[in-house]
């Protein structure tokens, strides 16, 4: 699947200051879209609304290669969607933790590791529902790497997932 039909799946909105942040990564995020999958969008918008604006369509008929034409479309229409930043990042947060959750394997040692990873490219937000071993904790090893503690873990990301996708939609 497509990262932007990931957005559609968990039925957040698509904005351009999304794809902004997938085109060029923000922080320790890194770029994620490439130029084919925006023009690919804005042609997708064109077709099925058919009254877009004008940088849309522009977008829509650009060549995949002209990267720094893409980019400043892209920087324009999100620009006069006013979204903030940060809410948007939340989107993209949200999506590789539910990609994560989606994705794990049978060993709890992995997916642990896998979760924290996720979490490394997010700077630690403050309302993640991860715990690492010995991080404002006395988690010992032994302790932390077991199935129950993985388990724990996947109920609090299960529940960190509803809400923050009740949030975001509350704030579309």
């Amino acid at each position: 699947m497509k990262l932007l039909e990931k957005f559609e799946s968990i039925q957040i909105k698509i904005t351009w200051t999304a794809i902004k942040i997938g085109l060029d990564g923000i922080n320790n995020f890194p770029p994620c879209l490439n130029t084919k999958e925006v023009v690919d969008y804005a042609t997708q918008k064109v077709l099925l609304n058919g009254n877009e604006q004008y940088e849309v369509i522009l977008l829509a008929g650009e060549s995949y290669e002209k990267v720094k034409e893409i980019k400043q479309l892209v920087d324009e229409l999100s620009r006069r969607e006013n979204k903030d930043i940060m809410e948007e990042f939340r989107k993209w947060r949200l999506i590789y933790i539910v990609d994560t959750i989606n994705n794990l394997s049978f060993d709890p040692v992995k997916n642990l590791l896998d979760i924290g990873d996720a979490w490394v490219m997010f700077e630690f937000p403050s309302d993640s529902p991860h715990i690492f071993q010995g991080v404002g904790n006395n988690i010992p090893p032994q302790d932390y790497y077991t199935q129950q503690m993985f388990d724990e873990i996947k109920i609090r990301h299960k529940k960190w997932i509803e809400e923050e996708l009740l949030y975001l939609k509350r704030n579309e």
